[in-house]
């Protein structure tokens, strides 16, 4: 055999091992990436569940403190058809296990939008309860006000019996995917 030909053997087989090397570390990224895709879609029934419970938890936290605080007083007031005794500033941000779960609202399937119809009431709430206690606040200091403290009364109980039922329909939504 001539040189050129053990020549052309040697690149022959350098590029076979080449090729080959190619092949293999393809293949092993290739495995490895569907072994973390399946190891991701394994986790989602459990995250699922985790997310679930961990909303549903924050969810009867929130509803039933707020109802302890002051849910109470607003409904005495409602029915004995007078104002409030006091008003309520709510400073604080109470959605912590919402703000940190947001990413995974997805893997709750139908019980998201519950979930999330729920956090935007309350939050809507909270903010009524703000400008309901400014315009007690006002309104007992003397300030001239140019809305009705009990027509806004009104307003914040629309909000109040909203956040309220959201929070039932979240908790009938999430419950069910958290005992799964």
């Amino acid at each position: 055999m001539s040189v050129a030909t053990w020549a052309l053997v040697g690149v022959t087989g350098a590029l076979v091992v080449i090729t080959f090397l190619y092949v293999h570390a393809t293949w092993g990224l290739v495995r490895q990436a569907t072994r973390a895709a399946d190891a991701a879609q394994a986790e989602i029934p459990t995250r699922r569940r985790s997310v679930a419970r961990a909303l549903a938890s924050e969810i009867e936290t929130i509803r039933d403190r707020y109802m302890q605080v002051i849910g109470n007083e607003l409904e005495e007031a409602r029915s004995a058809g007078r104002l409030p005794a006091f008003g309520m500033y709510i400073t604080e941000h109470y959605f912590t296990v919402y703000d940190g779960n947001s990413q995974w609202l997805g893997v709750l399937g139908e019980g998201v939008e519950e979930v999330v119809r729920f956090y935007v009431l309350t939050k809507a709430l909270i903010e009524m309860h703000r400008r309901f206690s400014r315009l007690l606040d006002d309104s007992r200091s003397g300030v001239r006000l140019g809305q009705s403290p009990a027509d806004y009364f009104a307003l914040l109980m629309e909000d109040h019996d909203a956040a309220l039922q959201a929070a039932q329909r979240a908790l009938a939504a999430l419950w069910p995917i958290a005992e799964a």
